[in-house]
């Protein structure tokens, strides 16, 4: 299965999230990839100390095999497709029929191809991204993400009929009487009423 992870707008922590999610998934000996699909601002290659010089967009411009390009980690069953050298059409190597070919190829290979995409307000990019996938998590931050955001972010996903799983409230404040304060509480419920089911 491959997934997709978005945010919508910049420092929501969905690279975080990401990693997060991978290295579950691998603590449970799942066999499971990453790729930093941010071709304009990519982040996983320094969270894994890692090499950025070949990568994902090396591989959509036809100059590096898939052998090249994917890179162990320190986790055993985790593998990471990095960035790659950056690009000056981005959007234009996403939609291209190799990342597509990628994407199935991957998945006989893996239980889990995860894809770290732009936020997608920010950039067409992460639009494109979305529709190659399974799977569409949108990250949203507490005191960061405002509802006006959030719902135009799932509005741009549905026109793009990208296929939305949930959404992944991050940095929530705890309180002493349940899992979230009484203001996220109303933060969710005022999501949910306005959202089309």
């Amino acid at each position: 299965m491959a997934f997709g992870f978005t945010s919508s707008l910049p420092e929501e922590g969905k690279s975080t999230t990401l990693v997060n999610t991978a290295v579950a998934f691998a603590q449970m000996d799942r066999r499971v990839i990453l790729i930093d699909g941010d071709l304009r601002k990519p982040r996983l290659y320094k969270i894994f100390d890692n090499t950025n010089r070949i990568g994902l967009s090396n591989y959509l411009a036809g100059k590096s095999s898939i052998d090249e390009i994917i890179h162990p980690t320190k986790i055993t069953t985790l593998d990471l497709i990095p960035c790659g050298l950056h690009p000056p059409n981005p959007a234009e190597l996403l939609e291209s029929r190799r990342f597509i070919d990628l994407i199935r190829l991957l998945k006989e290979d893996y239980d889990f191809v995860l894809v770290d995409s732009p936020p997608i307000l920010a950039v067409v990019d992460a639009s494109v991204v979305s529709t190659r996938m399974d799977g569409v998590v949108v990250v949203i931050r507490a005191n960061k993400t405002t509802k006006k955001s959030l719902l135009y972010a799932v509005e741009t996903l549905r026109k793009a009929k990208a296929p939305i799983l949930g959404v992944v409230l991050n940095e929530v404040p705890f309180s002493h009487n349940g899992y979230y304060s009484p203001d996220y509480h109303g933060y969710l419920k005022g999501y949910y009423s306005s959202s089309k089911h």
